[in-house]
């Protein structure tokens, strides 16, 4: 698992082989405050073939639910 800081976000990552073909489920990102709890209210994952891909997804999932709120072009640069 890696930890990475992000808009003021604790996001972490994790690698995870699933035993199919497709790759795009291979790394996971969350929040740090996520418990997987289906009752636990809005909760953003975010998956991908790599881990940045994982963390760009989880950042689009909270762009989208705090609608514009980050203010993130895509680039971190």
């Amino acid at each position: 698992m890696s930890i990475h800081q992000i808009f003021g976000y604790t996001i972490e990552t994790e690698f995870d082989l699933k035993p199919i073909p497709d790759r795009s489920f291979d790394w996971q990102a969350t929040l740090d405050t996520y418990d997987g709890a289906p009752d636990a209210g809005y909760q953003p994952v975010g998956f991908g073939r790599t881990e940045q891909e994982a963390i760009d997804a989880i950042l689009e999932d909270i762009e989208e639910h705090t609608q514009g709120a980050l203010a993130w072009d895509g680039d971190r640069s």
